[in-house]
């Protein structure tokens, strides 16, 4: 995918059509059917006005940072990219190095070569159980990963817009671990990323800002 500049309208709309998109797998759909939904779905969301798109982002955070920076389109190494800290409600131990980290880790605990200790009951089973409703969205990730792959790009904020100026600010009053700050943040498709990972992909079509407005 060669890099292009877009505007940040094409953000929104890849955002608000991955939201959407999640309900495509949930039937077990076949490739043709999966095409027809995909379709109905990408021609709603790419006919909203831009008041239409605004008001369909309820995180407004995240809309101002949409608005916010100048933004391109291209495929990038997912070791320049650090996940959204404790993605889907993941331990924060998984998630503070690069994509590829988080995935070699989620790959060792699912094995059981890494065990994560804890000193609460209550903190062990909400991880636990975060854990293995992780494994269970994979599924449909990684049994359409051709589909799913040039569909639905992932977005990307800059360096330690999330992990540092987010969590890594408001932790450093606690005992959790911090996160390390790569070149980009993942907003967006933190799911995807990490099973392109699991599946051997180092790359991935990504949206990614360039400077501020």
């Amino acid at each position: 995918m060669e890099n292009i500049q877009i505007p940040n309208e094409n953000v929104k709309r890849y955002f608000l059509l991955a939201n959407a998109g999640k309900k495509l797998f949930e039937s077990g759909n076949g490739t043709l059917r999966l095409e027809e939904k995909y379709k109905r779905i990408f021609d709603e969301i790419f006919g909203l006005t831009r008041g239409e798109l605004d008001e369909r982002i309820t995180d407004k955070v995240r809309l101002v940072r949409y608005d916010r920076f100048d933004w391109h389109q291209g495929q990038l190494p997912l070791r320049d990219i650090g996940p959204w800290p404790k993605m889907h409600s993941l331990d924060i131990r998984l998630t503070t190095g690069n994509i590829e980290d988080t995935a070699r880790d989620i790959e060792k605990v699912k094995k059981g070569k890494l065990v994560l200790q804890y000193g609460d009951k209550r903190e062990e089973e909400k991880r636990t159980n975060a854990f293995h409703r992780f494994l269970e969205k994979s599924g449909s990730i990684r049994d359409n990963l051709d589909f799913v792959y040039g569909r639905f790009p992932l977005i990307l904020f800059p360096s330690g817009e999330i992990r540092e100026k987010g969590y890594n600010t408001w932790i450093r009053e606690n005992s959790s671990p911090l996160c390390m700050v790569f070149e980009y943040d993942l907003d967006d498709g933190n799911n995807r990323a990490v099973n392109y990972a699991l599946e051997g992909i180092d790359h991935a079509p990504c949206f990614y800002r360039t400077s501020k407005r």
